[in-house]
């Protein structure tokens, strides 16, 4: 059992404890930095976030301005924007920091996160605490490259709109 992982009661305690505290969190920094849109509780993919960022060729959403371009993404040695346009090549780390980083502005811009997505972000900000990308993927000695994909899969899914409030109109 890997370090980072807590037993299902543990777990539980924790979701609900940090459930509040990251939502409150994201809403109150979503409602301190609104986008300038008018569509708040829906979800844009990554290929939105990734195209209307300052570097962007795409008009610059303020959401941005909730984590930075160019924070440090976790144990990446990249910034936020630089692992969201980054070229996957169906690697764990960054498949699943794409779409992390893609649900994490969408929640910022006002986007509610079912119980299932949140746990699946909360998770996934335990694994980038506890990996960086030059993790042995291949060999997996942590038995941890499933449980990357599974997160993203889920984070994926909410930032296209198929779980959660939608994805927005324009």
């Amino acid at each position: 059992m890997r370090s980072f992982q807590l037993s299902r009661t543990l777990r539980s305690l924790a979701l609900a404890a940090g459930a509040s505290v990251l939502v409150l969190s994201l809403a109150g920094n979503a409602e301190a930095k609104r986008s300038s849109t008018s569509d708040t509780n829906c979800t844009r993919s990554n290929g939105y976030w990734g195209t209307h960022s300052s570097f962007g060729p795409s008009a610059y959403d303020p959401t941005w301005a909730n984590v930075g371009e160019g924070t440090p993404f976790f144990l990446s040695g990249l910034s936020y924007y630089q692992v969201m346009v980054i070229t996957a090549h169906q690697h764990p780390y960054y498949m699943l920091g794409i779409q992390y980083i893609a649900a994490a502005l969408n929640a910022y811009q006002g986007a509610e996160m079912p119980p299932d997505v949140l746990a699946a972000f909360m998770d996934a900000t335990s694994l980038f605490q506890a990996y960086a990308p030059t993790y042995d993927f291949v060999t997996d000695p942590d038995g941890v490259t499933v449980e990357f994909e599974d997160l993203e899969n889920i984070l994926k899914l909410y930032n296209r709109g198929r779980i959660g409030p939608g994805s927005c109109k324009r």
